[in-house]
């Protein structure tokens, strides 16, 4: 990997934007001044979200990747997305615990390719999704009383976006989130493919 691949993974990004999302991300709905907290929250995610889907990258130069990107995030150096993000919640006060989530749940993806249970998933759920709605409410000051409701909803559209991708994510990257008990319960035996990362 060279000088530029290791300190920004834009050229990993899949060209994906904002715009291209079957949600809607900083929409019109969301007040100007609020609108670049989001988007820089949105660009640390997508860029993560490709390197872990990325279909030819090894399993440990994806984990590597995603490190750097926690450690820019952390510190501001080094990768263009999480430097921006890092100045985006330095200036709100705002905390990074909801992106280093989401890097936990883009580590699983790496990792993990099979999950055995509804309680399996919806602790993915816990990493994949509910961050993202939690960041949210906090750029606007919402009582962290708002998060259940929230987590039901981010994690029903998670579900909704695995189903949605099911047979991409099992054709390109052996991975499948229906749960093994449910694919047993609906007659088959789970066994497709490997059945862990």
């Amino acid at each position: 990997m060279n000088d530029a691949a290791e300190n920004d993974a834009a050229h990993l990004r899949s060209g994906k934007g904002h715009r291209d999302e079957n949600f809607p991300v900083a929409s019109h709905l969301i007040h100007p001044r609020h609108r670049p907290a989001v988007l820089a929250f949105y660009n640390f995610v997508r860029t993560a979200d490709d390197i872990a889907d990325h279909a030819s990258l090894p399993a440990d130069e994806k984990l590597a990747l995603l490190d750097r990107m926690e450690a820019g995030l952390l510190n501001g150096t080094g990768d263009a997305a999480a430097v921006a993000l890092h100045r985006v919640l330095s200036a709100g006060n705002l905390s990074p615990q909801h992106a280093r989530d989401l890097l936990t749940a883009f580590r699983l993806d790496v990792t993990k390719l099979r999950y055995q249970d509804w309680d399996d998933l919806i602790d993915y759920c816990r990493y994949s999704a509910m961050p993202v709605g939690r960041y949210v409410l906090d750029v606007h000051g919402e009582d962290r009383a708002t998060w259940p409701a929230n987590d039901a909803l981010c994690a029903a559209l998670q579900v909704i976006n695995h189903l949605q991708d099911c047979g991409k994510d099992f054709r390109g990257l052996n991975r499948v989130y229906i749960p093994v008990d449910a694919m047993a319960a609906a007659g088959s035996d789970g066994s497709i493919g490997s059945s862990s990362g």
